[in-house]
């Protein structure tokens, strides 16, 4: 009777083993870039949240102190409901292009001043 020892070595065993690799990549991005649903309805995490608006957790924090933004506190974890994030997204976006507007008013204006003093220098 012949006895085949099958190692991680022989060549059918290695093809499994980088397919079995390749799925637990696979894996590890659908997990990353899935949101489980609650009653039809996707969330938002805190950690989610801040890095799709690009704010603080602590401005998230501030949000929901003020009531701009809704959430559900379950067990201890704030969630955001995806259909209400992608609702109040027009109006983040036309908030910070306010934002952007005035920032640059003050900065004409203090490059204004800079040169007024540059000039009253001169002279």
């Amino acid at each position: 009777m012949e006895v085949n020892i099958i190692t991680k070595e022989d060549g059918g065993i290695k093809k499994a083993l980088k397919q079995i690799e390749k799925i637990k990549e696979q894996m590890k991005v659908i997990k990353k870039n899935s949101r489980p649903s609650f009653y039809d309805e996707r969330y938002y995490t805190d950690a989610e949240l801040s890095e799709k608006l690009r704010v603080s957790r602590i401005t998230l924090q501030e949000w929901r102190s003020k009531g701009i933004i809704g959430y559900l506190n379950v067990g201890g974890k704030s969630l955001y409901r995806e259909s209400e994030i992608e609702k109040l997204l027009p109006s983040f976006i036309s908030y910070i292009f306010k934002l952007c507007n005035y920032f640059a008013f003050l900065l004409i204006k203090i490059c204004q001043i800079e040169f007024y003093f540059i000039y009253l220098q001169i002279y």
